[in-house]
């Protein structure tokens, strides 16, 4: 909560002032700071754009799916360590649905932003990227059905060995 309210405090230098979630008025904001757990999958159906945290300091991030499934433009600090195989899947060559930036600055959002050809190429695609990875439980079945259709034993060689009684 001392890391959000130095964040707070920085954005309202910089005059992007910030509303804490929860806290104050309830009228429409530009941003909106949540440090709460249950509620950012809500929130995120609401939002444009999305700076999904634990990123700018090296502790390796917070997941950036459920922003993407709302098809929200995403960014993140360098720090995504924790994720590095999905933050690599949203930046694929033709993907590009994630940005990312050592800091927030008042220009970071803004190629982001709907109202940009950026943003709203990111949002698209971040939606699109979701969308290509469904199905992934039904495509290991088939895989598995095909695979005992042929009589071979879906285990590896290894894992069988550890299995013989």
């Amino acid at each position: 909560m001392t890391r959000l309210r130095s964040l707070l405090r920085q954005l309202d230098i910089q005059s992007l002032p910030a509303l804490l979630y929860g806290k104050g008025k309830s009228s429409p904001v530009e941003l909106l700071a949540v440090d709460s757990i249950g509620e950012l999958a809500a929130l995120y159906a609401l939002a444009d754009v999305a700076f999904v945290g634990g990123s700018l300091v090296p502790r390796g991030g917070h997941n950036i799916i459920e922003p993407a499934q709302h098809g929200v433009a995403i960014v993140t600090g360098n720090h995504t360590e924790n994720f590095r195989d999905i933050v690599a899947l949203f930046q694929k060559p033709g993907r590009r649905a994630h940005r990312r930036h050592g800091g927030v600055t008042p220009d970071s959002d803004a190629s982001c932003s709907p109202t940009t050809p950026n943003g709203a190429r990111s949002a698209r695609r971040a939606e699109e990227t979701m969308r290509s990875q469904m199905g992934a439980t039904l495509r290991t079945l088939e895989g598995l059905k095909t695979l005992m259709a042929d009589g071979r034993d879906p285990l590896p060689v290894s894992a069988q060995a550890a299995h013989t009684d």
